[in-house]
């Protein structure tokens, strides 16, 4: 396990809420997919990612978010943060469905990140990943 910092000014301090915002980043779609691209190997539900990889793991920029968007992040992560957690295939089904854990989560990352992103484009991103042999293993 490798431990992250929040992107920033070296030495500065963010509030709990950055990290919750962060821990969401790193939890949506688009946040593994971009993490992802980094990784050297698995091994059942782990993914390796060497040491040297980590610091190319994009980071959420908390302090470039506006209030609002640190606002509907934090509420975000309150919501989410007690939620049993299904498996990714059974996210990315319910996802598809404009519903669920998965689907909330990426809508509000995204419109922290990116206001005005067309949630409907998800949809082509969850069948994908649902036709991946390692997210959805064919029996």
């Amino acid at each position: 396990m490798w431990s992250v910092r929040l992107r920033g000014k070296a030495g500065a301090e963010y509030p709990i809420e950055g990290y919750n915002a962060q821990a969401l980043w790193l939890n949506s779609t688009p946040g593994l997919l971009r993490a992802t691209r980094t990784t050297s190997g698995q091994q059942g539900a782990f993914v390796q990612v060497k040491r040297e990889y980590v610091p190319l793991i994009p980071m959420l920029d908390y302090s470039a978010l506006s209030q609002s968007a640190r606002d509907r992040l934090e509420a975000t992560f309150r919501s989410l943060a007690t939620t049993r957690v299904q498996s990714i295939p059974e996210q990315l089904r319910e996802a598809l469905a404009g519903r669920g854990f998965r689907f909330d989560l990426d809508s509000a990352v995204l419109d922290a990140m990116a206001p005005g992103f067309d949630r409907r484009l998800l949809a082509g991103v969850y069948r994908e990943l649902l036709a991946e042999s390692i997210i959805a293993p064919k029996t």
